[in-house]
């Protein structure tokens, strides 16, 4: 009974009100004893009720969007505080559902990318953007020479298989190719296992968080364009060999004329030398420029029937290739007042790829917009719409598509 009454006497009850500026009250805000781990938050009235220690000398008070602020406790059993907006953004992290936390109060890894840092050369693609800015996660980038986006690894490969985290824009899981750069305002990457449990299982490979760019209270309409023109070009190919083209052997196969197969003025071709068209390996006889028929000599037109010199080709794959171009155009809308907010933008990149005949067309409008219906109620929409068209679908890996074919298939020999 004694030492139940001992640690009542030891202690004292504070209570208060927390506000903003304008005299507002800050529901949700912090309120912990400096030094302990004990503390609370306001209710929807901004109070709070608070036990004290006797040994107790400050509290701290804390909200999102605002300097904390620490204050020395007095004789007086009543302490409202005011707090004033500022604080960096880099100690704010958005999770699940666009709730944004102090990074400090996070029970998991997280790490916030601002808007500056990711449009610095202005990528058209998402995870090139994150390339270099993100420390422990792998980032390999998607090749220039085709349409897709890189791949991410934010725990690294450390089991039997590794999967691409979750993307999620303003809440709703996306495509990387659906999220416009001009847009962003900032990236938050959720590591830990705590943070992918605020997604669920489609989150095991870790979580890209989205926000995008709000409307602000201004004179006006505010107008943003941006647009930029890169260019593409192969710098590095593999040293080939030009000595022998293309086949298994050495020596030259020979056209053997067949009458009961082969139209009467072929005869005049039996004897000429021939390639293993079907090769796809360079054993084949040593190019000295001796006489032989190509394979487009076979299909009718002014080469039907010509022998030309085998000779090397050197440059036949770097020719092969041309001077891509990509176009990056934005432009937005924005405004808002007391109680609302909106933003509008639109964005169009035109990708051209250094492989012939291949093109990308994306077309993402994007639409976000708040009206406060009162201290308490705010509702917003936001509507992001994607429309891709594509000529040409790019393969890569070993033998498929470009790589395979001009790296393990291709001759010095072919035109």
């Amino acid at each position: 009974m004694l030492g139940s009454f001992l640690f009542a006497i030891s202690q004292r009850s504070i209570t208060g009100k927390v506000t903003d500026e304008k005299g507002e009250s800050l529901i949700g805000a912090s309120v912990s004893i400096l030094g302990t781990s004990s503390g609370t938050v306001t209710d929807v009235n901004g109070d709070y009720y608070l036990q004290v220690p006797s040994e107790a000398t400050k509290i701290s008070y804390s909200y999102t969007g605002f300097a904390t602020l620490e204050v020395e406790i007095g004789v007086s059993d009543i302490m409202n505080v005011m707090l004033t907006e500022g604080v960096l953004i880099s100690d704010v992290v958005v999770t699940a559902l666009g709730i944004t936390r102090d990074k400090k109060a996070l029970t998991y890894a997280a790490q916030e990318i601002k808007n500056e840092d990711l449009n610095i050369s202005r990528s058209a693609g998402f995870v090139d953007a994150l390339s270099g800015k993100v420390a422990g996660v792998q980032i390999a980038g998607a090749p220039s020479s085709g349409f897709r986006e890189g791949n991410i690894r934010i725990r690294g490969v450390g089991g039997l298989s590794a999967s691409n985290p979750l993307y999620v824009l303003d809440g709703t899981p996306v495509d990387a190719s659906a999220i416009n750069m001009d847009n962003v305002e900032s990236v938050s990457i959720l590591k830990g296992p705590a943070a992918t449990a605020l997604y669920g299982n489609r989150a095991s490979g870790g979580v890209v968080v989205v926000t995008s760019k709000r409307g602000k209270q201004a004179n006006g309409i505010g107008l943003e364009v941006n647009s930029s023109t890169t260019f593409d070009n192969v710098s590095l190919l593999p040293e080939y060999q030009n000595e022998y083209a293309g086949g298994y052997e050495q020596e030259f196969l020979k056209f053997a004329y067949n009458p009961a197969i082969h139209p009467t003025d072929w005869a005049k071709f039996d004897g000429q030398n021939l390639l293993n068209y079907s090769a796809d390996e360079s054993w084949g006889p040593k190019m000295d420029g001796t006489l032989y028929r190509p394979y487009y000599s076979w299909y009718p037109g002014e080469d039907f029937g010509a022998q030309v010199p085998l000779n090397a080709q050197p440059d036949n794959i770097k020719n092969f290739f041309e001077t891509g171009k990509v176009y990056n155009n934005n432009i937005a809308f924005s405004g808002g007042g007391d109680n609302y907010s909106f933003r509008v933008n639109y964005n169009n990149i035109v990708k051209d790829l250094v492989i012939p005949n291949a093109k990308q067309t994306r077309n993402i409008v994007s639409m976000i917009g708040s009206f406060d219906l009162s201290k308490l109620i705010t509702v917003g929409a936001n509507i992001n719409y994607k429309n891709t068209d594509q000529y040409g679908n790019i393969r890569e890996g070993y033998g498929q598509g470009l790589s395979g074919s001009l790296i393990n298939g291709f001759i010095a020999n072919l035109i």
